[in-house]
């Protein structure tokens, strides 16, 4: 009975050995376990200071989201221009600072868990201990029980010699008949130990889990804030670039606007004169790409949307129409075809307004603003998913134009229907801009 209730333990013993084995996240604790609890306490209570700040500065970020959404509301002008580009910078100053706090934050709870789990495997640790002891003690049952046995059977002083060691070890032969009958015992207290060392293993192996994910969103934050450290950096060339323009004249910036505008009108009408093109081209797409009611694919892999399809917001909307969705992304993003078709226009206006068209159909066409450098020729036919050319929009870079803030896809999509000329009777392709989110899964 005794020798296979030893096997079973160690067996256990060996299944939670191997299992110790695991990789533990290292960390620098102390010895002492109060004092690593108090550090964990501490920590603690640094993480909450920490969501506090966090509060305070989301509070911050909405009054200037707010004041910002006021001053777009306003006509254009070069002070309004000015005022925005304040309250954008002001905005984002504190996003970074919201972005570092977050930061610290997740290294503060990284380190936290750190400490636990350290004090967790010190647990793990020390009921292996306990447990290896009660074996010893098991095998040290086992090996008097069964030196009684042999002594009877080799003679009367054999007997006698080994129940005077047992005596010795066990004060008396009623103690140590008495621990044999308590096996059983001995037993249960093995269980016990066993299911405690089975739930500091579930904890420890969810602690390391969740530090894993700490890390991760760790290293998300820290691109972000790359990102946000970029767009800061933008918005404060664009005041600069906007200033020398204009060399803070009024009468300079609505020149300026002017020229926005002509240029906008130029490329409205660009859409219609493709027609002819459209018709020599189309034969050469693929088969299938001609499905208007095909779901576009969004061009970029990211979905913030920071100006919307005739933003009632946009302050050049007395010049212009926003015929778009602007949707924030790092400069230099890659952008893909969201279906076949061929590259109608790339145009490349050095650090003015570089963009790209793509037909698709004779009822669709898309462009894509800001473009900071082209990977299609014009002319070229594209594959969906393809890589068309790379984002651009941060002030003062190739292909940002006058009135850029930050980096960004200026995503336009049109289309074509057919209309009959109440005069001629002829049927003529009317174009127009349409919301991209209804073609945009």
């Amino acid at each position: 009975m005794l020798n296979q209730n030893k096997k079973s333990i160690a067996l256990l013993l060996a299944i939670f050995l191997s299992a110790n084995s695991l990789i533990i996240i290292p960390a620098q604790a102390q010895d002492n376990p109060e004092e690593e609890k108090e550090s964990i306490l501490d920590l603690q209570n640094q993480i909450q200071d920490k969501a506090g700040q966090i509060d305070e500065i989301q509070d911050k970020i909405a009054a200037y989201e707010k004041e910002v959404g006021n001053l777009q509301n306003k006509a254009a002008t070069l002070k309004g221009h000015i005022n925005i580009l304040d309250s954008q910078i002001n905005r984002t100053e504190d996003e970074v600072n919201l972005l570092n706090s977050e930061i610290q934050q997740k290294e503060l709870e990284i380190k936290k868990l750190a400490l636990d789990i350290n004090l967790t495997q010190k647990e793990i640790d020390k009921k292996l201990e306990e447990i290896e002891v009660i074996l010893q003690e098991i095998n040290s049952l086992d090996e008097d029980y069964l030196g009684s046995e042999e002594a009877e059977s080799r003679g009367i002083i054999d007997i006698v010699i080994n129940f005077f060691k047992i005596i010795i070890k066990y004060n008396s032969w009623a103690e140590y008949e008495k621990t044999v009958e308590d096996t059983s015992t001995i037993n249960d207290i093995l269980k016990q130990k066993r299911d405690k060392l089975g739930d500091l293993q579930a904890n420890l192996e969810a602690d390391k889990k969740m530090a894993e994910n700490k890390m991760a969103e760790l290293t998300d934050k820290r691109k972000e804030m790359e990102n946000k450290q970029q767009v800061l950096a933008g918005e404060k060339t664009a005041k600069k670039e906007i200033l020398s323009q204009t060399q803070a004249n009024e009468e300079k910036y609505e020149a300026l606007l002017e020229k926005a505008a002509a240029a906008q009108r130029a490329l409205n009408q660009e859409v219609v004169t493709l027609k002819e093109e459209v018709r020599k081209k189309i034969a050469t797409l693929q088969e299938g790409a001609q499905n208007l009611n095909a779901i576009l694919t969004w061009p970029i892999p990211y979905r913030r949307i920071t100006s919307t399809f005739h933003d009632p917001s946009y302050p050049y909307r007395r010049y212009f129409e926003h015929n778009a969705i602007d949707i924030s992304c790092p400069q230099g993003t890659p952008i893909y075809a969201p279906a076949a078709g061929y590259a109608a226009r790339t145009r490349n206006a050095g650090y003015g307004y570089n963009y790209i068209t793509l037909i698709h159909t004779e009822k669709l066409q898309t462009r894509y603003g800001h473009v900071s450098a082209f990977a299609v020729q014009e002319g070229a036919f594209v594959k969906a998913g393809q890589i068309i050319g790379y984002t651009g929009g941060m002030p003062g870079t190739p292909g940002a134009g006058y009135f850029t803030t930050g980096p960004h896809l200026h995503f336009e999509v049109h289309i074509g229907t057919d209309e009959v000329n109440s005069a001629s009777g002829q049927t003529y392709t009317h174009w127009e801009a349409t919301n991209p989110l209804q073609y945009l899964p």
